[in-house]
């Protein structure tokens, strides 16, 4: 999988990245950070003997505005939560790979004319702003051909067009150097959820399946498994709800043994009302995804849904999924397949963090290939 933005992100600030790489020795340990707008996860992997080692892996609360201007002290909190957390780790200075997304990521499928990577590059210098509801100058762009077929003028290919705005990239590149990290790839959450699952997988070329990620702001959704296409999606999901159930204490009123509060939530006087609203946008948003997978010629139906992030444990949200959709849903562990050994005192800790930190390992994984 790709890296998107980093060879359009380094170019304009040149200067600064050949001074920052003087200054970064080479290391044999490896880090995602994920920031979100709940949780700040931080994952340490460590390639040993043909092995993949979790080093270490911190999850802390904190509350950020992703998609739109930062307010300072919200900035600074986040800051300073993610400083403290890179001064108890001893990571100060290390490279690290991070990502965006939500509202200010454009991901745009465009069918094309089959060319070469070099006629497709010198097309889209050119033409992107055609593309995009943007000014070329206002964002950071780059782009993934997910299946490059022979060339034949003759036959057209699909091509990713992924582009973000330039100030949401430089705020959050700005943020992580203030915390003492060094951000030498940025990419965007769905690939990072992708590259988590070719570790997850081992072998990624059989039945398609569909990855989400289920966070506060919404949902990143990617295809991956199938020979054939691919697909990705973001979806923001709007209302209350998210506000209501997980801030001001909203998670107590759903307990750990699924019995629910009956005080009154958002005007209603059950908390069932509300989930179902939940349940409803979210099986609305996966259906689109999966009709935009299934509407290529030739495409396999989804096999397998895998669901992650910090509302993967809704109560009942898998059951749900299954059941509308006719498809097995089940939570991934992005910890199955890395030895822990070395956290081994901590490990029942770790494994209640699994779900919440798929992105930041697909991250990590990332910044190893980077480096």
């Amino acid at each position: 999988m790709p890296s998107f933005f980093t060879k359009k992100y380094r170019k304009p600030i040149q200067p600064f990245w050949e001074r920052l790489y003087k200054k970064i020795r080479t290391s044999s340990h490896y880090l995602g950070l994920d920031i979100g707008s709940r949780l700040i996860k931080i994952v340490q992997l460590k390639h040993h003997s043909g092995e993949w080692h979790l080093s270490d892996v911190r999850v802390k609360n904190v509350s950020i505005e992703t998609d739109t201007s930062i307010d300072n002290n919200e900035e600074y909190d986040v800051v300073g939560v993610l400083r403290r957390l890179v001064m108890d780790m001893g990571i100060e200075g290390e490279n690290v790979a991070i990502s965006i997304s939500g509202p200010s990521v454009i991901m745009k499928p465009i069918e094309m004319p089959c060319m070469s990577k070099e006629e497709l590059e010198g097309h889209l210098e050119w033409e992107v702003e055609r593309y995009l509801p943007y000014e070329r100058e206002d964002v950071y762009w780059d782009y993934y051909v997910p299946q490059r077929p022979q060339l034949d003028y003759a036959s057209s290919m699909q091509v990713y067009l992924v582009a973000a705005k330039k100030n949401i990239v430089d705020q959050r590149v700005a943020l992580v150097r203030q915390a003492g990290l060094c951000p030498v790839v940025v990419d965007i959450d769905c690939v990072a959820l992708a590259n988590m699952y070719t570790l997850h997988e081992q072998v990624c070329e059989q039945t398609p399946e569909l990855l989400i990620n289920v966070s506060p702001s919404g949902l990143n959704m990617i295809t991956v498994g199938g020979p054939e296409h691919f697909s990705m999606r973001d979806a923001a999901l709007g209302g209350e709800w998210p506000y209501v159930l997980f801030h001001e204490g909203g998670s107590q009123r759903v307990r750990a043994d699924g019995t629910r509060n009956n005080e009154q939530v958002g005007g209603k006087t059950d908390i069932d009302e509300l989930l179902e609203e939940v349940y409803r946008d979210i099986l609305y948003e996966v259906r689109r995804a999966i009709d935009d997978c299934h509407s290529y010629e030739n495409s396999q139906a989804i096999q397998q849904i895998w669901l992650c992030g910090g509302y993967a444990h809704l109560p009942g949200l898998g059951a749900r999924l299954s059941s509308q959709l006719h498809v097995p849903v089940n939570i991934i562990n992005p910890f199955h397949h890395l030895n822990k050994t070395a956290i081994a005192d901590r490990e029942k800790i770790v494994d209640s963090h699994f779900s919440v930190a798929a992105v930041a390992v697909g991250l990590a994984l990332r910044c190893s290939k980077d480096q």
